[in-house]
């Protein structure tokens, strides 16, 4: 979305971030800013970009957020993959698993 340069000027005058927000003179009754709430260990309010391709009478929004990391394992493998409970807790002892980011990478070797 191209914004005009009087608009612009207005947020960057404010402070703002420029993110859309469903509010912002810009954006306001175009339906072109949703809100979501994160759940989980972040509990915020955020403005994202709605769906660019509406349909008729139907109103596409984001009913949750992305999970967090690992959020689902236990459910995915156990529940879709077969793996016991036994064999999870085990992948998750080994690191090979969970809700955590490990630091390093690639260059440097997993930790």
């Amino acid at each position: 979305m191209m914004m005009g340069a009087v608009a612009g000027a207005h947020l960057l005058a404010r402070g703002d971030d420029g993110l859309l927000h469903p509010r912002e003179p810009t954006t306001a009754g175009t339906e072109m800013a949703d809100e979501a709430t994160v759940v989980g260990a972040m509990q915020a309010a955020l403005y994202a970009c709605a769906a660019l391709i509406r349909a008729r009478e139907t109103r596409i929004y984001n009913r949750t957020g992305a999970p967090l990391l690992g959020q689902h394992n236990t459910e995915i493998l156990r529940d879709l993959l077969g793996l016991s409970d036994e064999a999870v807790k085990t992948l998750e002892a080994n690191g090979v698993i969970g809700t955590e980011p490990r630091t390093g990478g690639r260059s440097r070797g997993m930790r």
